[in-house]
């Protein structure tokens, strides 16, 4: 069992640290795909509540903010080399 673990340990350093092109574009795809929920998510909590409270716009905005920064993750991870 702990070699079985230490070999996939091993296999996902190895993506983690040189991943292909593909790989790259899968992790962006993935990135945009949950900004995009988080987004929706946020303007949706604003919307959804019957009446605005603090904690409601404290976790809207940080969903907003979550889902700018997986934005810009994404577009880093699409960059050409």
């Amino acid at each position: 069992m702990r070699r079985w673990l230490s070999e996939w340990l091993q296999a996902l350093g190895a993506v983690l640290r040189s991943p292909t092109a593909r790989q790259k574009e899968a992790h962006a795809r993935y990135c945009h795909t949950i900004s995009a929920a988080g987004l929706i998510g946020g303007v949706t909590l604003l919307f959804s509540e019957s009446a605005l409270t603090m904690f409601s716009v404290v976790r809207a905005t940080a969903m907003l903010v979550v889902a700018v920064v997986l934005f810009i993750s994404g577009m880093l991870f699409n960059e050409e080399p």
